[in-house]
């Protein structure tokens, strides 16, 4: 379908595409991709004919430590309000250094870009909050009204920490995470573009609002949190949690073969304390 046409003060509504013009396009396209693969090497496959998905390249996502998301956290608070005499510049900054604040908590909980933007403060039931997978911008403008969860059985109840419950417990209604006017949602791209430039100049520089969800989960992990569970907690199967958010550094493992040789030396110690001495004695 081709879009709406205006002209003069007439509206021509869109029209199919004729078939003799489509073939005449995608031939069109078929000998400009064939050419360029064959003869630049500029792609791998041909888009009209003979589609391949390619692989995706691993990405390496950075799990914090618990030092290092105080350390974060403190980073929140750039702006310092006080440094200027305007008052609603003063009220901009305070409120900058709160959203900065709410997005790295949201974030440390498992929440990632777009259930962040789609949080409530009306979907917290004073222990956690419902995560709601929904594009806010989308639902606004009219192209998409659902907003449900995409299957019954998805486990998407996430408990919050005391800190980010403090926060929610302030309002009953609106978005977590909204514009400075708090009428409207944020993008993700807008929380993208707000954490990096809170990290830039930093030794977080470079990091992603979603290296916190992979924080979570690794944070999961190191507590001996049961897999079910931390699944749960990120909203995956146990298969996919496994596959997409669970890494082992070089620090990891060697904290691992520690713990074995560790054990290895108890076993040992209690194996000689159970042989009872033997004495030379006098035989009979």
């Amino acid at each position: 379908m081709t879009q709406k046409r205006v002209t003069g003060k007439r509206t021509i509504p869109p029209r199919p595409m004729a078939n003799i013009t489509k073939r005449r396009y995608l031939g069109m396209l078929d000998s400009l991709f064939e050419y360029a693969r064959k003869q630049e090497n500029l792609i791998r496959v041909n888009p009209v004919r003979d589609v391949v998905k390619p692989a995706e390249d691993e990405v390496d996502f950075r799990a914090l430590t618990a030092e290092e998301v105080d350390e974060l956290l403190t980073l929140c608070d750039k702006e310092d309000p006080e440094q200027t005499d305007i008052e609603h510049e003063k009220l901009r900054r305070i409120e900058s250094n709160r959203r900065r604040r709410r997005i790295c908590l949201l974030g440390l909980v498992g929440f990632g870009p777009a259930e962040s933007c789609g949080a409530r403060y009306e979907d917290f039931d004073g222990e956690g909050l419902w995560a709601r997978r929904q594009r806010q911008r989308l639902r606004e403008i009219g192209v998409i009204e659902r907003d449900q969860l995409k299957t019954k059985a998805r486990k998407a109840w996430v408990a919050v920490d005391e800190e980010l419950k403090e926060i929610l417990t302030q309002k009953s209604d609106g978005y977590i995470l909204s514009t400075l006017s708090g009428t409207r949602p944020i993008e993700p791209s807008n929380i993208r573009r707000t954490f990096s430039g809170m990290v830039k100049g930093t030794k977080f520089e470079g990091m992603t609002p979603y290296d916190l969800r992979h924080t979570f989960a690794q944070r999961l992990l190191d507590e001996n949190v049961d897999v079910k569970t931390a699944a749960e907690l990120m909203r995956h199967s146990v298969e996919v949690f496994l596959d997409r958010y669970v890494r082992s550094d070089r620090g990891r493992k060697l904290e691992a073969m520690r713990k074995l040789n560790a054990a290895k030396s108890a076993r040992l110690e209690r194996s000689a304390a159970s042989i009872p001495d033997r004495q030379d004695g006098g035989g009979e």
